[in-house]
């Protein structure tokens, strides 16, 4: 996977309701992925499944398909 990215306001606000663009369920958890250039979110489980056996990430929006745009939010329950 990419790199992390620390959980500002910007993803704090928009990732309550999303879906995971892969599997299109319901993010529901505090660890999740997230395409820095088109904003797409996906389960941890789902980007490993889109990554398949690269040893690089990708983002799987046809759209936007740049390599190395994903990176993992963690979201702080304080």
């Amino acid at each position: 996977m990419g790199s992390f990215i620390s959980s500002h306001n910007m993803y704090l606000c928009t990732f309550f309701g999303k879906s995971c663009y892969y599997c299109k369920q319901k993010i529901t958890v505090n660890n999740y992925v997230i395409c820095v250039l088109c904003k797409i979110k996906l389960h941890d489980e789902c980007e490993t499944k889109c990554t398949a056996d690269r040893s690089y990430c990708i983002c799987p929006n046809p759209a936007c398909k740049k390599v190395g745009s994903l990176g993992s939010i963690t979201l702080n329950n304080k």
